[in-house]
């Protein structure tokens, strides 16, 4: 159960409703850890119970028993010693008498990994439903990062709750506060507000969010927007993801007009359209990218980011699919609370077939940890509720599940095909003077030459055949990259062009299968055979006057 505001309300008409005596709370953030500990303290009823609770107790792993009102530790068989001493079911036992006989509310603190959460699971199975835990409408809150780390039964028997990450409010009360504070203290600081960092702090903690506004006055003596989008990228990375703001748009990308066209109308336009949402006409939130590697997927979705001005959350398959048991549904998990916390967003997955292979193809020594990201990943592409826009990206695109590319999941399918002749020779210009500035003397007869040259290569390949040109440039001393390095650098490329050609004809019948805008293949493929016609007359043209 996952809410965005007023959850402690939520846990108490679930508990009121006698749902369950025990409530899972998946929270790291000390700031809503303290708020609902507070909650309970001082408002136990009407929130949670009809009657008062006589004990309000902590149960820490480090720290044992103890008094929230008092901060006195509670004595008792077992009660003084750590969950990971031999102490624990002496403290569990303590817990269940009073939990049994008075009105108790007790939180059970930092369980973090999973041998905890079995060492207290058969406890909190017998609380859950038992009827002196309800009679004396007693509350079991279970602290944990992850409510996974239980087994299947004791999530079943418990209330299970998501606490938000932070609100605008949140964020802006929690900014003005250390404005005001430090200002007062220290008025040579002079601290301004910032609404940008209250926006940019989206998909942080409470606890984060402030960390990283006292990190920037540390740092630059001022509340910086920047500050707050890079402890975001640092956060990230630690999820195993990549959060970037993408700068480039649609200048970045050479050629591929078609594509543009139908992406700049059928997506990006109608996401901007208020009349279409009035409609009911949504743009679509999958989009599933295939086609020969290195045909600019992945650019595509980062310039998509841009132009919708979008955060861009890179994901990596193989990244997901490492460590220890669990680990790998835990990230995919994660993914989703972050991409949603951070909604309106570009959620790039590449080498989706990872995620969502066929069930022929999973080997057979698989531990069952494909199928059930398979099915996490298609209970989130089909949730209704779904803010993020998840891109994925694929070379084998027949190896996917069929469910896993179904409308309402991935309801755009769109193929990439290698760049034509215009296209390359916008990618090299792409390559020299707008994603980088490398000076050439290239006339407009050379590139017709050089894009010749690179007849089926990807945009990847003509990115790296820039790179290497401009490389051999300096290694001779020139100070302009002209034809005959490109020359030179072909030289050294090792693309067998012919099984090129071949792959690019199984291309054509996979994306006759799967693309799901018979319209836009052909038109793609009709400019494709153009540009490529138009290059071979002008250069027959181009040698006749040579």
């Amino acid at each position: 159960m996952r809410m965005e505001r007023d959850w402690k309300e939520e846990i108490g008409i679930e508990r009121k409703a006698q749902v369950s005596t025990v409530v899972i709370v998946e929270t790291e953030d000390r700031f809503r850890i303290k708020e609902l500990i507070e909650a309970v303290k001082t408002r136990y009823v009407p929130l949670f119970a009809s009657k008062e609770a006589k004990h309000v107790v902590k149960a820490d792993p480090w720290e044992g028993l103890i008094d929230l009102r008092t901060g006195d530790r509670i004595e008792g068989e077992g009660a003084s010693f750590p969950f990971a001493e031999p102490g624990l079911i002496g403290q569990l036992r303590q817990i269940d008498r009073m939990v049994k006989s008075e009105t108790t509310a007790v939180f059970i603190m930092g369980i973090t990994n999973s041998d905890l959460a079995k060492s207290v699971s058969i406890a909190l199975q017998n609380w859950a439903y038992h009827d002196r835990v309800f009679e004396m409408q007693s509350t079991i809150f279970v602290i944990t990062p992850d409510s996974e780390l239980f087994d299947e039964y004791t999530r079943k028997c418990s209330i299970v709750v998501a606490a938000p990450f932070s609100t605008a409010e949140e964020r802006r009360r929690i900014l003005k506060e250390i404005i005001h504070d430090l200002n007062t203290r220290r008025p040579d600081l002079n601290l301004q507000y910032d609404e940008m960092v209250v926006v940019t702090g989206a998909g942080l903690t409470l606890h984060d969010f402030e960390s990283v506004v006292l990190k920037s006055i540390s740092e630059y003596r001022a509340v910086r927007v920047e500050a707050t989008t890079a402890h975001k990228m640092k956060l990230m990375k630690k999820y195993g993801f990549t959060l970037t703001y993408p700068k480039l748009g649609w200048e970045a990308i050479g050629g591929y007009e078609t594509l543009k066209e139908y992406i700049k109308q059928n997506i990006i336009n109608i996401i901007r359209d208020e009349k279409a949402r009035e409609w009911g006409v949504g743009a679509t939130r999958g989009i599933l990218m295939f086609g020969i590697g290195g045909t600019g997927k992945s650019l595509f979705a980062k310039v998509m980011a841009k132009e919708l001005g979008l955060p861009f959350i890179k994901v990596s398959s193989a990244d997901l699919f490492r460590g220890i048991v669990g680990e790998t549904e835990r990230r995919v998990r994660q993914l989703q609370k972050v991409a949603e916390e951070n909604a309106p967003c570009i959620v790039f997955v590449d080498e989706i077939d990872q995620l969502g292979l066929r069930r022929d193809m999973v080997a057979i020594t698989d531990s069952g940890v494909s199928r059930r990201v398979t099915n996490m990943l298609m209970d989130w592409l089909g949730d209704d509720e779904r803010k993020s826009i998840i891109v994925g990206a694929t070379n084998v695109i027949e190896q996917l599940d069929p469910a896993f590319m179904r409308a309402g999941r991935f309801d755009d399918k769109i193929p990439f095909f290698p760049p034509d002749f215009e296209a390359r020779k916008e990618i090299i210009k792409v390559h020299t003077s707008v994603v980088r500035k490398i000076p050439s003397k290239l006339r407009e007869r050379d590139l017709d030459i050089i894009a010749k040259w690179t007849k089926y290569y990807t945009g990847a390949e003509i990115e790296r055949l820039c790179l290497a040109a401009a490389r051999l440039a300096r290694a001779c001393g020139d100070d302009y990259v002209t034809l005959k390095h490109f020359e030179a650098a072909l030289d050294e490329a090792s693309i067998d062009l012919n099984k090129r050609q071949k792959e690019l004809e199984e291309f054509i019948n996979t994306a006759k299968a799967y693309a799901s805008n018979k319209r836009l293949l052909r038109l793609q493929m009709e400019e494709f055979k153009k540009k490529e016609a138009e290059a071979d007359a002008r250069l027959q043209a181009l040698l006749k006057s040579l």
